[in-house]
């Protein structure tokens, strides 16, 4: 017998597909489900959730797909299914408000009751299907809220959804544009308060669950960096050793879980998700690059591996996520027991291997054993008096085979869709490793992924949020644009041509005009008319760097490569728009401090490469400026008698090669130096800066 599947049968989202056979008559976000929302005037019930989240999956099959429960629902309310991943600014927005109204944190899946006016009035996470240990059941919650909405109490209810509402309208006012901008001093206070904040015995920030931050270790690398700062360094040292050696780290197939339960990095939530490891490779590089730590390399490594071999699709594009859960139990495809590893290593790899991993004959886990090191390598070797070139070499290959022996299991669910945001961040990743490591398989990664993603997500010149299956779906925000717009100048920076500088340049400009807010700073989306209550500006970090800061970043590289003014009183205006909350709760804002620090720094500088006829030693410039020190310039590869003026840039005439020779310019915020005519030159130039 065909199974029947509801309206979100017809939707690409694996999340909203997981509940397309639901009793549960879901609408996909959208006016259809407004309209009859209004005309029914029935209260929307707003379910939102993605596709690798344990809880969803506990409540999809628990409640979603119990034939009663859906009776219910569909008898009072029009219900709406939203994947968080495609509709972020959904997401956003709910979460919010439904913190409010639960005076607590809260997370997925998210569960909320609006008006028919898209205001909430009653928000809650995993409910079961009935009454159960003292817990509320969905059936209970629905019957309730029906009297309610039927009976004399609904103008209640109206009143008190629009008092959230505008209590909300007030907190989101605290944004207004100062009219001073923030001095270089916020950078200092703001990195006091992390490292208030931090965990200086297991890394990261104190307390459970754990979340690997990397972008919060990004600015405290940069900020010990360029103030010799040994503290902050050594913070985010151990931040990223503690990871690496902890069980969120996948010891034998490379990459990083979503978090730790715990504050000793033990006991993972074992989804994977390609934002994460996008930020956590390129951390690492940035480890291995101004640490001078050679097994930060060797993470990056390894978590660049894993999404090539399972995260990379047919079409060259990343895949979202990899689901926690596999065979109905969450971490069953990560955890081993001790008569597994035997059965799959000789008994000498065994002895070795289970000490090294800490591995249990009884398990560590729930009668498994999640990997990780109480020691380094470099210990290791020492207390076991081998070299740690043979220990390296040794539980490579011992690896090897428990990850052959691994992919027998049966995988985790994957979600496919193509997300052009996190793609653009995991290109990059690539990118950048190819040309540190001199690895070419990750540079040829790089550029087939980023013709690939232009050719399905940038069509008819508009930039689309998620692709699949042929299908691109809803307008990109400001996280697309950001990301995209600062890819592309990496890719003009590392050589590959003027034409990446041009697009990087029209997608900024088209970012000015469709995010721009009168109230300085930038939209996270486009304007959607009625189906969102606000559209909101984005300045505080989450799991990922506000899209306002991420803007930030792109706008500054505009402005040291064009030297275009707009681009700089654009960025003004977003340093401003939060300057009082920042002061005040920095923790939030560390990618702002980040390009802050950008901003104020004396050092940072423009570097433009006029190239011979013959573009002579092209490599070895790329080989030095992939492994340069110094922290913020900027690159301009300039072929012999290329004009930029089509794109405002005129300094760039004058600059022509010297004696036949590749020739080199390097300028800072307020002089040019003498133009140095071979790469020994401009190596002693900018080490002397």
């Amino acid at each position: 017998m065909p199974v029947k599947l509801n309206r979100l049968g017809k939707e690409k989202s694996p999340y909203l597909l997981q509940h397309a056979t639901n009793p549960t008559d879901w609408y996909p976000w959208g006016e259809e489900a407004f309209s009859l929302s209004r005309k029914m005037e029935k209260p929307i019930f707003l379910s939102i959730g993605y596709s690798t989240c344990h809880w969803c999956h506990v409540m999809e099959k628990e409640s979603f797909s119990n034939e009663e429960i859906g009776k219910v629902l569909n008898e009072t309310f029009v219900c709406i299914k939203v994947d968080k991943e495609e509709l972020p600014e959904v997401d956003s927005l709910y979460m919010e408000l439904a913190q409010i109204l639960m005076n607590s944190s809260a997370g997925w899946p998210l569960n909320l009751i609006l008006t028919p006016d898209l205001k909430p009035f009653y928000a809650v996470t995993y409910l079961p299907p009935f009454n159960s240990s003292g817990m509320m059941g969905l059936k209970e919650v629905s019957l309730h809220v029906g009297e309610l909405w039927s009976g004399p109490q609904r103008e209640k209810v109206l009143f008190q959804a629009q008092e959230l509402i505008d209590m909300f309208e007030e907190t989101f006012s605290v944004f207004e544009t100062s009219s001073t901008m923030p001095s270089s001093k916020l950078i200092t206070y703001g990195a006091e308060a992390f490292f208030r904040a931090a965990d200086f015995i297991y890394g990261g920030k104190k307390g459970s669950p754990k979340f690997p931050m990397s972008y919060h270790l990004d600015f405290l690398l940069e900020y010990g960096h360029l103030n010799e700062d040994s503290v902050a360094e050594a913070y985010v040292d151990l931040s990223l050793d503690m990871m690496s050696r902890g069980g969120i780290y996948d010891h034998i197939g490379g990459g990083f879980s979503r978090y730790c339960v715990d504050e000793k990095w033990f006991v993972p939530h074992f989804e994977k998700m390609l934002s994460d490891n996008a930020m956590l490779s390129y951390s690492y590089l940035l480890g291995y690059k101004f640490l001078s730590k050679p097994e930060y390399r060797i993470i990056c490594e390894e978590t660049l591996d894993f999404l090539m071999r399972e995260m990379l699709s047919p079409e060259d594009l990343f895949f979202s996520a990899q689901d926690a859960d596999s065979e109905g139990k969450e971490g069953e495809f990560y955890t081993w027991s001790y008569q597994e590893i035997k059965e799959v290593l000789t008994p000498f790899e065994s002895e070795l291997f289970f000490e090294f991993y800490n591995v249990l004959e009884e398990g560590n886990f729930e009668g498994k054993n999640i990997l990780f090191q109480h020691l380094s390598f470099e210990e290791f070797a020492n207390l076991k008096q081998i070299s740690l070139d043979k220990l390296t070499s040794f539980m490579k290959d011992v690896r090897k085979k428990l990850l052959a022996q691994r992919d027998l299991k049966k995988a985790p669910f994957r979600d496919d869709k193509i997300i052009t945001a996190w793609n653009a961040r995991a290109i990059k990743s690539f990118l950048f490793a190819g040309f540190a490591f001199s690895n070419p398989i990750y540079i040829l990664v790089a550029q087939k992924s980023m013709r690939s993603l232009l050719e399905k997500v940038y069509q008819e010149g508009r930039l689309y949020h998620r692709y699949k299956e042929n299908e691109v779906k809803y307008h990109g925000n400001l996280e697309d644009y950001s990301l995209m717009i600062d890819l592309l100048f990496s890719f003009f920076e590392f050589g590959f041509g003027a034409k990446y500088l041009k697009l990087a340049l029209k997608l900024l400009e088209d970012a000015l005009t469709l995010f721009q807010s009168s109230e300085g700073g930038f939209y996270f989306s486009l304007d959607q008319g009625e189906s969102l209550l606000f559209r909101r500006c984005e300045f505080n970090d989450g799991a990922e760097p506000a899209s306002n800061s991420l803007f930030a970043n792109a706008l500054i590289k505009a402005f040291e490569i064009t030297k275009n003014h707009k681009y700089k009183q654009a960025l003004d205006g977003i340093f401003r728009a939060p300057f009082t909350v920042a002061a005040q709760y920095p923790l939030s804002f560390a990618e702002y401090l980040k390009v802050l620090m950008r901003y104020y720094n004396a050092k940072q500088i423009l570097i433009v490469i006029a190239l011979d006829e013959k573009e002579s030693g092209k490599s070895l410039i790329l080989e030095y400026l992939a492994s340069c020190k110094h922290l913020h310039f900027s690159v301009i590869w300039k072929h012999l008698n290329e004009s930029f003026e089509d794109l405002g840039i005129s300094f760039l005439s004058e600059m022509q090669p010297l004696e036949q020779t590749t020739t080199f310019y390097v300028c800072d915020k307020f002089k040019c130096y003498k133009p140095a005519l071979t790469l020994e030159d401009l190596k002693k130039l900018i080490s002397s800066l």
